[in-house]
């Protein structure tokens, strides 16, 4: 049987709808397969602490332990002021955490569009990949892949996928 994975982006809107971000994630070729699970959390209540029996995003603990909230943001000293002091337990509204994405999204591809420019080779890699990595990890994202980036710069794409998948991000 001949297949292609399909992956689909939603966001949740303020009504709490969906709405699909761009198009279906198909693989380029016949049997790309994306992989067959995800593992969120070893607490299999965790999707259920991330938020309020009103709705509202809970602060939880991230895969690294690190306090997080609404659609995966990191609170940290650069987070803005009304989220920044946000302990574990505390909640946001759904507008707030719609804004957090926002901008977080935002960041990413801000971040993305100055590595390409310094790495010009990066502009061959899957820009939503590149944009996703970026929203993941934050804005030390491409410093810290120092190899990996070697690698993209003299073309070696294959070697970069390699050497990613090597990293501690990889196998979280």
């Amino acid at each position: 049987m001949c297949i292609r994975d399909r992956v689909k982006i939603y966001i949740i809107n303020d009504d709490q709808s969906f709405t699909q971000l761009g198009s279906d994630l198909l693989g380029e070729n016949i049997n790309d397969q994306f992989g067959f699970k995800i593992k969120l959390s070893d607490d299999p209540l965790a999707v259920y602490k991330m938020y309020d029996t009103e709705g509202n995003y809970r602060v939880y603990l991230d895969s690294e332990g690190k306090p997080t909230v609404g659609v995966g943001h990191l609170i940290d000293n650069d987070s803005p002021g009304s989220v920044k002091n946000l302990k574990v337990g505390d909640t946001i509204s759904p507008a707030q955490a719609h804004d957090l994405f926002k901008t977080d999204v935002d960041d990413a591809v801000k971040l993305t569009n100055a590595a390409i420019k310094a790495h010009p080779n990066l502009g061959n890699v899957d820009y939503n990949a590149s944009a996703e990595v970026s929203y993941q990890m934050g804005n030390k994202v491409w410093d810290k892949f120092t190899d990996t980036m070697k690698l993209i710069d003299a073309g070696d794409y294959l070697g970069a996928s390699e050497e990613v998948m090597k990293s501690k991000w990889a196998n979280q």
